[in-house]
Parts: structure tokens; sequence; C-alpha cells
């Protein structure tokens, strides 16, 4: 059985804000400059993000 999670408008805010940071080509600190952004927090839902999707692992597991 499959949990469905509901995506909130911060959290939607801030995966478009990823999603945009890395199509720039900006480094983290020029992208929240351009968009008033405070980079702690891109770098915390950037994390928070590669922590929450499902990875896709063949073989074993790196430690």
């Amino acid at each position: 059985m499959t949990a469905l999670t509901q995506v909130t408008p911060k959290q939607q805010f801030w995966r478009e804000h990823i999603i945009q940071w890395r199509d720039s080509g900006l480094s983290q600190a020029s992208y929240c400059l351009k968009h008033s952004l405070n980079q702690n927090n891109l770098s915390y839902h950037k994390l928070k993000s590669q922590q929450s999707a499902p990875t896709k692992h063949k073989g074993h597991s790196r430690i």
C-alpha cells in the first residue's frame, strides 16, 4: 500500500527554486542573491528533497 503525501505550498515553492537554480548554472549564492532568497534555506530544502526522493540502487548500498 502506497501512502500519498500532499505537497504544501512552501514545499512547492522550494522545489521550483531548486529546479530553477540547477537549470540556471549559477552558484547557490548567486542564485539566492538574484532572487532575494536565503542561501541556508535553499540548501536545507535541497538536502531535504534529496533525502525524501526515492533512490534507485543497483547492487550494494554505499556506507
